[in-house]
Parts: C-alpha cells; sequence; structure tokens
C-alpha cells in the first residue's frame, strides 16, 4: 500500500512494490532504509516492513532557470563564435569575430556586447587567449601584424601591449600565463635564447632564466604556483624534461626524476595541502604518480606493474584527496585517488580488463563528477559521492555515448552538455533529477553547448540555436516581469512644437529591449472645442535595451500649443508607458508632468 503515502514523497521515486528498487540520483536525496515489520506509519493505515527516509542535500531547491539568448554578438545566422569566457569584475570578457574586427576581445553586462579593441585592425584577428588576473589588469596572449604573438593587458575599457619581447613582426609567443605575487610568469621565445622562462609585473617584463643557455630552447611548461615559487618542467641535454622550480631569483632543477639524458616529462601539475601532485615517467616504473613540496620529490605508487605505464592525467582535487585516471593493466583505465599516503582504487565501472576511461574529472565539494564508459550503457555521467560510483542516467540510452562534460555547479545545481539521438548536445541539469534543461536547437542537431562560465545571477555559456549561429547564451531566473520608468517632471516645446522626454529600462530587465508606446494626456477633462473632454497631445513608440535610456520626440500640433497656452489646466499632463519586453511580459507606467508651451 506505498502508494497511499504522501504523492510529494513518492510521486516521482521509480520503484517497484515487492523487490523495492529505487532509482535516485544521489546528489539530489540521502537515502536510508530501517526494516521495522508491521508497522503503522503515521496513523496512515499503511502497514509495511520497508521505511524509506530521505533528506534533501544542499537546502531547499532552487528555482529552476531558462536558457535564453544573451548576445547576439554578430546579428544573422554567421555567429561570433564567442569563446574563452573569463569573469572580470562583475563583467564578462570574451574574443569573438566578426566580419569587420576578426577574431578579437570583447565585453559584456549581460545585456550588450561592446568591442574592448580591434587589437589587429580590420579584418586580420588578433587572436586573444590565455587570460590571466593581476592586480587591476586581465594579461593575454595576442597578436599584431607588426608585433606577432606578445604580451597584452586590459582594464576591461582599453587594451595595452605589455611588452614586444622579441622585437618586430616574429612572435614570443606568451604561454602558460599563472600568477604568484604581484608576478606573472610564463613561456615566451626570443631569437638569442629560445623559449624559456620569463615574467612581469605590467611594468618590468623580464626573462627569468635561460635554462638551456644559447638559442636552444628548454620549453617550460606546465608552470604552476607553489609556496613561494613556480613549478614547471623544462628541458637541458643532460637531463631531459624534468622538473624544475624558480622563485624569480633562483632557478634549478628540483631533481632528475629519470636520470641521466633521459625525461620524465613530468605534467598535470596539481597541489594540495602544500604538494605537487603529478605523473613522471622512469625507466623502471614508467609513467606513474608523484609528488613533491620541492624539498622531497617521491614516487606515490606502481599502479602498472613493473615498467608498464598507468598513465595517470585528469588530476582533480577534491574533498582531501586528488583524484585521476590510471590503468593498473588488470581493471583497465579506472578512476582513481591518492591523499599523499598512497594510491586507491575507487571501483571497476567495465569490469574486467576493459577501459571506462574516465574523462571530465569534476571537482563538486565532495563529490566528483566525471564520465565513463561501460559496455552495457556506453560514455554517461558518473557521481562519486566519497564512498561509491553512482551511474547518474544513462542519457542516451543503451550502448550509445551521452559524452557528458563540462560539469558546472551554480546555486546549488549542476549544469553539463550532454547528448542523445533525438536532442543533439544540449544543456543537461541535476535540478529535480537528471532532466533536459532545454532543447537549444530543436530536434537531433546539437546546440554544442560550451564555455560554462558564472556571473552575477547567470551562468553564461556558448552555444548555436540554428538561427543565431554560435553566439552567447546564459542560464537565468525566469523573466516575468517588464518595467519602465519616465524621466524628468516636466517637458518644454520649442517653437517647433517639439520637446524632449525621457524613459528609462531598468538594468535588471532580463530580456530587453523594453519596448512600447508613451501617451501625453490631459490629466482631467477640460473645455476645449466647446466642450469638456480629455484631450491627448501626442503618441511616439520608443524602443530601449535594458539599462539605457530613450530621448522622445514629443510633437504637439498647432491647434494644441494655441490650447495650452490658452489654458492652464491643459499644462498639466498625465504621460502614460506601455511596456513590454523580449519575453512577452508587459506593464505600464504613469507619471505626472507639466507640458510647457
Amino acid at each position: 500500500r506505498a502508494n497511499r503515502l504522501h504523492p510529494l514523497l513518492f510521486g516521482h521515486l521509480p520503484w517497484a512494490f515487492g523487490s523495492v528498487t529505487f532509482v535516485v540520483a544521489p546528489e539530489i536525496l540521502n537515502l536510508g532504509v530501517h526494516v521495522d515489520a508491521g508497522r503503522d506509519i503515521g496513523g496512515l493505515g499503511a502497514t509495511v516492513a520497508l521505511v524509506i527516509y530521505f533528506t534533501f542535500s544542499g537546502g531547499a531547491a532552487a528555482a529552476p532557470l531558462d536558457a535564453r539568448l544573451a548576445l547576439d554578438v554578430v546579428p544573422g545566422p554567421s555567429g561570433s563564435y564567442a569563446e574563452d569566457f573569463t569573469e572580470f569584475d562583475g563583467r564578462l570578457l570574451f574574443a569573438a569575430d566578426s566580419p569587420e574586427t576578426g577574431l578579437e576581445l570583447w565585453q559584456s553586462d549581460g545585456k550588450t556586447a561592446g568591442l574592448v579593441a580591434d587589437i589587429n585592425p580590420g579584418a586580420p584577428s588578433g587572436a586573444p587567449r590565455s587570460f590571466e588576473r593581476l592586480g587591476a589588469y586581465l594579461y593575454f596572449r595576442a597578436a599584431t601584424a607588426a608585433q606577432g604573438g606578445e604580451l597584452w593587458r586590459t582594464n576591461g575599457s582599453t587594451v595595452e601591449l605589455v611588452s614586444d619581447i622579441r622585437p618586430g613582426p616574429a612572435s614570443s609567443n606568451p604561454t602558460g600565463l599563472t600568477t604568484l605575487g604581484g608576478h606573472i610568469y610564463f613561456s615566451a621565445q626570443t631569437d638569442a635564447e629560445g623559449t624559456e622562462l620569463w615574467r612581469t609585473d605590467g611594468t618590468t617584463t623580464e626573462l627569468v632564466s635561460d635554462i638551456t643557455p644559447g638559442a636552444v630552447s628548454s620549453q617550460p611548461g606546465n608552470i604552476t604556483p607553489l609556496g613561494s615559487e613556480v613549478f614547471f618542467s623544462a628541458s637541458t641535454p643532460a637531463t631531459g624534461s624534468e622538473l624544475w622550480s624558480s622563485d624569480g631569483t633562483t632557478t634549478a632543477m628540483v631533481t632528475n626524476i629519470n636520470p641521466g639524458a633521459a625525461s620524465s616529462f613530468p605534467n598535470g601539475f596539481t597541489e594540495l595541502n602544500g604538494e605537487l601532485y603529478f605523473a613522471a615517467t622512469t625507466a623502471a616504473f614508467g609513467t606513474e604518480v608523484w609528488t613533491t613540496d620541492g624539498s622531497s620529490t617521491v614516487s606515490i605508487g606502481n599502479i602498472a606493474p613493473g615498467a608498464a605505464s598507468s598513465g595517470p592525467s585528469g588530476f582533480e582535487v577534491a574533498d582531501g584527496f586528488v583524484y585521476f585516471r590510471a590503468d593498473n593493466v588488470a581493471n583497465g583505465l579506472e578512476l582513481w585517488r591518492t591523499n599523499g599516503a598512497g594510491v586507491e582504487p575507487l571501483g571497476d565501472i567495465n569490469p574486467g580488463a576493459g577501459d571506462s576511461s574516465p574523462i571530465q574529472i569534476t571537482a563538486d565539494g565532495s563529490n566528483v563528477y566525471f564520465s565513463a564508459f561501460d559496455d552495457l550503457v556506453g560514455n554517461e555521467p558518473r557521481l562519486w559521492n566519497g564512498s561509491s560510483i553512482t551511474l547518474l542516467k544513462d542519457i542516451n540510452p543503451g550502448p550509445m555515448n551521452s559524452d557528458a562534460r563540462q560539469f558546472t555547479r551554480f546555486g546549488g545545481t549542476v549544469y553539463f552538455s550532454a547528448r542523445t539521438a533525438t536532442q543533439g548536445a544540449e544543456v543537461w541539469s541535476t535540478d529535480s533529477g537528471i532532466s533536459l534543461l532545454e532543447d537549444i536547437l530543436p530536434g537531433p542537431d546539437p546546440s554544442e553547448p560550451d564555455e560554462f562560465t558564472p556571473l552575477g545571477d547567470s551562468l553564461y555559456f556558448s552555444a548555436d540555436d540554428g538561427t543565431h549561429g554560435f553566439e552567447v547564451w546564459k542560464l537565468s531566473p525566469p523573466d516575468v516581469s517588464a518595467r519602465i520608468s519616465i524621466d524628468g517632471t516636466r517637458i518644454k516645446l520649442n517653437r517647433k512644437g517639439t520637446g524632449k522626454l525621457k524613459v528609462t529600462c531598468p538594468a535588471a530587465e532580463q530580456t530587453g529591449p523594453c519596448a512600447g508606446r508613451v501617451t501625453v494626456t490631459t490629466r482631467g477633462k477640460i473645455k476645449a472645442g466647446g466642450k469638456k473632454r480629455r484631450v491627448t497631445f501626442a503618441k511616439v513608440a520608443y524602443s530601449t535595451q535594458p539599462g539605457t535610456k530613450a530621448t522622445l520626440a514629443i510633437k504637439v500640433k498647432a491647434k494644441d500649443r494655441r490650447l495650452l497656452k490658452k489654458v492652464r489646466a491643459a499644462r498639466k499632463v498625465l504621460v502614460t508607458a506601455t511596456v513590454e519586453d523580449g519575453a512577452g511580459n508587459s506593464g505600464s507606467a504613469k507619471k505626472k508632468l507639466k507640458l510647457l508651451p
């Protein structure tokens, strides 16, 4: 008789009585089971053998968000292919491509977009990328015909070249921008030193060390801060590619992990509790997990026996552990973790030697979201909740893959991209179970959502709805109202009978523009044309974007101007503004003003 229990508790839980199987997304509910034969629950007259209790995790569920086009940077179906979304002082900075400017730096408050600068003038692209903040500026790599690819910065309004490290049109190609203290460290190339480690404080840009002297490059990579130093991989003829560190003054190899000229190729540096975890290769153990605090560098465990490589990658920190994927041969490529005391396999998702190949490993508090494969359901979203791995949902039913990716928590819900045969790749969420949020490009073609970036009360991303091309979209609280305000206290007419009136569309408007009609009438009936009536002096349409004002021309006919001069009561007017926004919400505003001839 479980169907007599409260529908709020059981209405959305698929279950079969007898063997009682519940299918519940574990990040939504915390379930417990208690056997209690013959008990009447809550006076409902339902005598059951199984009492099920649960609590909601994360507090009360937030209102579902709506997906809507935020910015149509390049109007029409071609799209701007907006990318590299970065939050900067309450604004969204990104690269976008237009026929007039090429791929350049843009900014937005979420309602309107503006070109920050056409760094490489005209249609050729400046191609800004690798954004990194230091102080009041966002630093990045961009290219011009005159200077090549060099280091630039922006305050969100203007841009400037930080340094032409490799003078002239050749590129120094700064990469791996990483902030430590008051400097940004990066690798860059010159003709004299090759590609080496550099840094800048925004005023002085300098070579930190020519690790491999002369024009031969050490190719610094994986630049990662730890304490007062940056750690990175670098190569010399004598040692190969090994682990190095620098405090900006002293640069030295930490240790030669793979002795002699052979390389250990350290990569995937991830910090946890003052230590760096990474993958490195030796002749004896293959590629395995290592850790260093700058003084001591050790292998944590030989996951694949002997000289075979487990190939650890995808390092991510959650709840005091570093999570990663690795292959121990017997169980294939699966999810593992370490806290430095050893390595631990977390499950054999695809049983036996077959790979589940976890990807998109993403920390969310004590939870870890990722996609993994098994022979029954294909590549689908999974959750490690601290004790076990759960399949969240077989989104693309059967052995077909949903390729879930871009797991991003926002407002108590995790959003991600996943594909099905009927809807293509679209936005999904963990709100009310695992569900499709919206089919932005209806039908089997994908909208391909990407670049999920929180800003204010919205989650921004790029997508293609088939009408606007790839543009900037956002998930925002539902837009349920439209407002307009009328500015000023009077309208002064010139000799031709024209005056100015301003109306404001509030910045909080979610789906602009605000559009409607303004009507100017007498407040009440006045004597005009031999009888008392309400006189309409003007009607004018308007449209204005959120956070902007529209200046309207109020034109009054000659006979009505004569009335204004003759009847003082006619000068007391009521201005009524109707408004409708892009979501179809409507409203109106009224204000008493004076209309002066």
